[in-house]
């Protein structure tokens, strides 16, 4: 069977033909795990579709499981993030609007904004420290300020750390255990993840106990009048562990919070002419005897494509 869907279909239709076509990821996913061998899931082209479409089936050698575009136009989008919408004044030019959800990345007009950190641009420099400490003598908040912060900080020569600050007193920070001694190399770091530190445009702070998302837009916009989306699933397309036979073709994936194209243990599958943009990693596989071509891969904020 093929199955159709279409930002302009119902989820209550058999989805099997262009007429009565399917609206949802979600619904196709009811199909997951019944899957046969040469049925094709298509998304019209020029439509945007929010979700995770998991394969959880096989094809056969010659009859191969196909997830594609049908009509004409741009390449359907296959998106990680929600639309967030209902925003009220917090306060200034800070907004803040409901989403109860883990959030990785936000972005407005499809532009990537900053979380909330400080110093708003470039690094402070340790002084001093351990593996669960940091002391520098420019921190002179008071005590218990940056309790709940995220500490990036540079442990060694070539990589970074994220910490978790539980105390801070006396310009010193402690956190979450980093696996490196500081010393007195005097490595860069820098504070993130409190709304205290929201004080500039582009930058948006996800408060998880509350589950509100407050921001702060570029050109002090109202988020009312422009796209809010929050990055909140780790995957565009999975393919269950070791299915086979499976096609993956015309699709652009974005905004996932992991890989945009998953695939566990699989074998003898082909992505081709697809684009990823603006996401964490392309495509993470841990299977074998795939075939990739043809893609465009851009603004990914880890590795582009990993094999293992």
């Amino acid at each position: 069977a093929t199955y159709y869907i279409s930002p302009t279909g119902n989820d209550s239709n058999n989805g099997t033909s262009q007429a009565t076509a399917w609206r949802t990821i979600a619904r196709a996913n009811q199909l997951s795990s019944s899957f046969q061998p040469g049925d094709r899931i298509l998304f019209q082209r020029g439509g945007e579709y929010r979700g995770k479409l998991s394969i959880m089936s096989s094809g056969a050698a010659n009859n191969l499981i196909q997830v594609g575009a049908y009509g004409s136009g741009a390449q359907p989008i296959i998106s990680g993030s929600v639309a967030v919408t209902g925003w009220v004044q917090h306060s200034g030019n800070i907004w803040r609007a409901p989403i109860t959800q883990d959030i990785k990345y936000v972005y407005v007009n499809g532009a990537l904004q900053e979380l909330a950190r400080f110093p708003n641009t470039g690094w402070l420099r340790v002084d001093q420290g351990t593996s669960t400490s940091l002391t520098d003598s420019e921190l002179t908040q008071a005590s218990g300020y940056w309790n709940g912060a995220t500490a990036v900080i540079r442990t060694t020569n070539w990589s970074y750390d994220t910490a978790y600050v539980s105390a801070f007193s006396n310009n010193t920070l402690t956190h979450t255990a980093t696996g490196n001694n500081l010393g007195t190399w005097q490595w860069g770091y820098y504070l993130r993840n409190k709304l205290a530190l929201l004080d500039a445009a582009g930058e948006w702070f996800h408060d998880r106990a509350s589950g509100m998302l407050y921001i702060w837009c570029p050109n002090n916009a109202n988020p009312n009048n422009v796209t809010v989306e929050a990055a909140v699933l780790d995957n565009g397309v999975y393919v269950g562990w070791q299915r086979h036979h499976i096609k993956v073709e015309g699709l652009h994936m974005r905004h996932q919070t992991a890989a945009s194209l998953r695939l566990s243990g699989t074998y003898d599958l082909e992505a081709s002419n697809c684009t990823f943009t603006d996401t964490r990693q392309a495509i993470y596989s841990t299977g074998s005897n795939q075939h990739f071509h043809h893609l465009d891969v851009q603004r990914t904020y880890a590795t582009g494509i990993s094999l293992l």
